[in-house]
């Protein structure tokens, strides 16, 4: 059976992406981070496996990709939803350091590549005025309230930061193996559709 692996897959492009490979016939893993509600329901309602993981944490990350394993003994699609640049944010290391941690993704998703995984990245991209209509949104509603944090309003104060960490996270990760897609989501549901439309081609692609 073919496997996947989405990384921060309980919501949004996230779950779109469990619900296709799911539909596939896939056996299919997801990590989430603090939705712990939204991922218990995802998986009762496709099958599939949650895992919890921080990747702003490297400890975190180390122990899902260990609990991966004993569900996944392989990994034949990686759809990375995470947060390279959120990461960068929030951890206090240098430039040298971040550009070698950089050189390290590109070789384990290279190792991937050629093992015969299809590597999968998307950046939905929305402007700082649609980030705060969504956040106001779910601020305001009760039943969205579980998706918003005081750590969200608090890193929206840093947006010229984070924009200048992913366009650093686009130019070094980016590859030819591994390319990054960039997806433009003021509109969610077009967002979704295009992402699944790239996940369908790379695996029609490869099926040739």
């Amino acid at each position: 059976m073919k496997t996947a692996l989405i990384t921060g897959g309980s919501r949004g492009i996230g779950a779109a992406c469990v619900r296709a490979f799911r539909q596939a016939g896939w056996q299919t893993a997801f990590f989430y981070r603090q939705s712990r509600e939204a991922a218990e329901a995802l998986a009762r309602e496709t099958g599939a496996i949650a895992l919890q993981c921080d990747v702003t944490d490297s400890a975190s990350v180390r122990r899902a990709v260990q609990e991966t394993k004993a569900f996944l003994p392989h990994v034949d699609a990686l759809v990375n939803n995470a947060g390279i640049a959120s990461q960068e944010l929030l951890t206090d290391v240098t430039d040298e350091q971040w550009r070698r941690a950089y050189a390290e993704i590109n070789q384990f998703e290279r190792s991937l590549t050629d093992w015969g995984a299809i590597v999968i990245k998307f950046w939905l991209q929305i402007d700082s005025d649609e980030q705060l209509a969504r956040f106001t949104d779910r601020q305001n509603t009760p039943e969205k309230q579980w998706k918003i944090t005081d750590e969200d309003w608090r890193n929206r104060e840093k947006w010229p930061q984070y924009e200048q960490a992913v366009n650093d996270m686009l130019q070094y990760t980016s590859t030819n193996f591994a390319p990054w897609h960039i997806i433009e989501s003021q509109d969610k549901k077009y967002g979704r559709i295009q992402a699944l439309k790239i996940i369908v081609e790379a695996i029609e692609n490869r099926l040739k």
